[in-house]
């Protein structure tokens, strides 16, 4: 279940944790491709994550690691989908494990 207010943020993993890591300066560097890869594994593990990446999907958000996808990913997944309300899909690819193509 998605909730549609943003009292989800209060929830969220990250709100413990400094933006540094979701946030990749340079997304090639090691450093920064370790932060990738602790933020997905961050996000993996959060109860909202759901509320997270539809946030991020609904808003367009150009920036950052929102419910384990990084803007590439979500600009991929919308034009493959192509909706405007993203709270359907979220819901089917929030139970996936996240992928890293990074190795440390």
């Amino acid at each position: 279940m998605i909730l549609n207010n943003e009292d989800w943020r209060e929830k969220a993993n990250c709100k413990k944790i400094g933006p540094k890591i979701f946030f990749a300066d340079n997304e090639n560097s090691n450093e920064s491709k370790k932060n990738v890869k602790a933020a997905k594994s961050i996000c993996n593990k959060c109860n909202v994550r759901a509320e997270c990446l539809n946030y991020a999907l609904n808003n367009q958000i150009p920036f950052g690691i929102w419910g384990g996808l990084n803007s590439r990913e979500r600009n991929s997944l919308i034009k493959k989908l192509k909706l405007n309300n993203y709270s359907a899909i979220v819901n089917n690819i929030i139970n996936q494990p996240i992928k890293t193509k990074e190795k440390l």
